[in-house]
């Protein structure tokens, strides 16, 4: 039997690790191409089934507007039909629970909005506590749906007309005065009225009352002051000449109340916003390439012009964005109101 010297011995052993090494490589790779080939296989052929949109409100609302809004079309460019299914309560956990419980394949799309997605969040870290889903880190953003700039409207009983003379009133009367909000404690309107007051060193009580048409009503008789509330349902009283709208919230003016100025113009301040904003979200860990196709869709949707002045009628603006540009308004949305609560130490329970 021949005996190997040290060189070949050390030649020998190199080729063979070589060998094996190469046969690894090409192991690991023909694993890595199977296993990867049934997720981009799914991902090519998105849809194949009908998808879900599930809605953390019941019909007839603002949510349930602008999800009719697009789906119809959204079925059509898709080839696939998107169901409305309703889930509410909890302020939108069930459907964020039933999405995150859902499989990561894009047929379970979340139907969120600022006080879910942004504010939820927001107060669980200003309380220290955990209510709910973590949906910041468990849902991922596909596209925003649309937006709505919330108005300042006050009580005629008031006497005022402009919002610089709005201001003097409540400034000079600390704690006279209050705020309502349909949307309950720690709702948009709520911390819309919050922000407005810190803004402008205003001390009011906040009086929450149950839904849009209380709110109103409240306003009419006097027994609240003033409100930040959506534009369609204020509309006819109004006209009527039964309230009276001081400001737009958002930086741009109202397009069912163009004549009223923004807060910006009224009263100085630029940067102001208080806006509501819809979106779509699905479990985290859904493929990129499924993402990336349902937010182009709805983009498409959102910049058909029927569907533009269809939402335009409800004071609702068709928006839509990538993942990425509605992943960064969430984060910036989380920020500005934990920075409020935290300035202001509002009572949120």
């Amino acid at each position: 039997m021949q005996t190997l010297s040290s060189p070949q011995r050390t030649q020998h052993y190199s080729i063979h690790a070589a060998r094996s090494l190469r046969a690894l490589l090409l192991t690991t790779a023909v694993a890595l191409l199977f296993g990867a080939a049934p997720v981009l296989a799914q991902a090519q052929r998105f849809p194949s089934k009908p998808i879900r949109m599930l809605m953390p409100n019941p019909p007839g609302g603002p949510t349930d507007i602008v999800a009719r809004a697009y789906v119809e079309k959204l079925s059509t460019n898709l080839g696939q039909p998107v169901i409305l299914e309703y889930r509410p309560g909890a302020n939108g956990a069930l459907v964020a629970n039933s999405t995150i419980a859902a499989p990561a394949d894009g047929y379970t799309l979340a139907f969120s909005s600022i006080g879910g997605q942004a504010i939820g969040p927001a107060a669980n870290e200003y309380k220290k506590t955990r209510s709910g889903p973590d949906v910041l880190r468990e849902l991922a953003p596909v596209s925003l749906l649309g937006e709505q700039t919330l108005l300042l409207v006050v009580s005629p009983t008031l006497g005022v007309s402009t919002v610089k003379e709005f201001i003097e009133l409540i400034r000079k009367n600390p704690g006279k005065y209050n705020f309502t909000s349909a949307a309950g404690v720690g709702g948009i309107d709520h911390l819309g009225g919050e922000l407005f007051n810190k803004e402008f060193g205003l001390t009011a009580v906040h009086v929450p009352v149950n839904g849009v048409a209380p709110a109103i009503s409240s306003l009419i008789t006097g027994e609240t002051h003033y409100w930040f509330g959506p534009p369609a349902p204020l509309l006819p009283q109004y006209k009527a000449g039964k309230i009276k709208i001081l400001a737009s919230g958002s930086s741009r003016r109202a397009a069912l109340f163009p004549e009223v100025p923004t807060v910006a113009e009224a009263a100085g301040l630029p940067g102001f916003e208080l806006a509501v904003w819809w979106g779509i979200l699905v479990r985290t860990g859904t493929d990129k390439d499924i993402v990336n196709r349902l937010s182009r869709e709805i983009q498409k949707v959102a910049e058909d012009p029927g569907i533009g002045e269809r939402l335009a009628g409800f004071g609702i603006e068709a928006k839509g964005s990538s993942p990425e540009e509605f992943g960064r308004r969430i984060t910036a949305d989380v920020q500005k109101w934990l920075n409020l609560m935290e300035k202001t130490r509002v009572t949120l329970d």
